[in-house]
């Protein structure tokens, strides 16, 4: 199976009714989305996968004796299924159809993530698919399945397929392993998108709940046969947003001067400046660990952040000789 090439932004629509705006606020406020079971999807289709083959009725004849039969090995199998739940998104803030049932019929808001910033919180290490449209369900699954090594991530690709008829909502999807609220740095929602119909009273909630916060907030206007939309709350920048934490970054504790010269092809206060503006980040903690790595190619920064609901995440990234970043991962 080839590698997905994962967009860097996602879209996330929401209902703004009355008796749901304090739900959608608090987890505005407290920068999580909410990872619902597969029961509670709007297809009664999803999450559908089926076990077995030809070969299980041999399998039980030889397991006869111990008093086990093949169902059950496929038992876990269904305890694991049950626990799994899904956030989706879309690669789309613009189809109309899904602004009009997904988000209150135009009077809800859709929500922008930078991708990589989305998958550094409680989302870190949870599969992120690209959902298949497919016309029939894929093949069983079976004992193979079930014993080999990567059984996960076997199982997971069938939970992310859905009917040809869904296509249009150009889905992606985390499968998460349990139901509940996931986290997510402030940085990671870089825009909302708030229907035209919207309630005047709750666009000036949401612009409230997210003032101070580097987000921005736009309103959608109809034109004729278009939508499109104008920014009414410009994005907060690192340095003025609000912090959960006041750090500041310390030239104490560095490696030797000279030796990060050495390693440099750009002045050190190229460096000095890089680590400068990843501590005016809303969510930075601490700078855990800066060096070489073990081939000196590359200059590694480890620093923490404090997510809003109190969890703190490592993330490391890895610096080329001229400070431009080369990988990013969240450990």
């Amino acid at each position: 199976m080839s590698k997905q090439k994962i967009p860097p932004v996602l879209f996330r629509y929401r209902p703004l009714e009355d008796d749901l705006l304090e739900r959608e606020l608090d987890a505005l406020n407290k920068a999580y989305l909410f990872a619902p079971p597969f029961g509670k999807m709007n297809d009664p289709m999803e999450a559908f996968y089926e076990t077995g083959n030809v070969s299980d009725q041999f399998v039980d004849e030889i397991l006869r004796p111990s008093g086990v039969s093949v169902q059950h090995f496929y038992k876990p199998l269904k305890e694991m299924t049950d626990r799994f739940a899904l956030i989706s998104l879309s690669t789309t803030h613009e189809y109309l159809p899904m602004w009009a049932y997904y988000a209150s019929n135009f009077t809800g808001m859709c929500l922008e993530f930078r991708t990589p910033e989305l998958s550094t919180g409680d989302l870190k290490g949870e599969p992120l698919l690209e959902v298949q449209y497919v016309t029939s369900p894929a093949s069983p699954i079976n004992l193979t399945d079930v014993l080999a090594k990567d059984h996960d991530a076997r199982v997971v690709r069938r939970l992310a397929q859905k009917r040809i008829e869904w296509c249009h909502e150009a889905e992606w999807r985390f499968v998460t392993g349990e139901v509940g609220p996931k986290h997510y740095l402030d940085d990671a929602l870089s825009r909302v998108y708030v229907g035209p119909r919207a309630n005047p009273r709750h666009v000036a909630a949401i612009c409230k709940t997210l003032s101070g916060r580097p987000v921005e907030i736009l309103q959608g206007k109809i034109d004729g046969y278009s939508m499109t939309f104008q920014t009414i709350q410009v994005a907060t920048s690192w340095s003025q947003a609000e912090k959960q934490v006041d750090s500041k970054f310390k030239v104490e504790g560095l490696p030797d001067r000279s030796e990060l010269e050495g390693f440099l092809s750009v002045p050190y206060e190229t460096f000095v400046d890089t680590c400068s503006a990843l501590a005016e980040h809303p969510n930075m903690e601490e700078f855990g660990g800066i060096g070489l790595s073990g081939t000196s190619d590359s200059l590694f920064i480890w620093t923490s952040y404090l997510l809003r609901s109190g969890r703190r995440v490592n993330v490391r990234r890895y610096y080329g000789h001229d400070m431009e970043l080369l990988e990013n991962s969240a450990e």
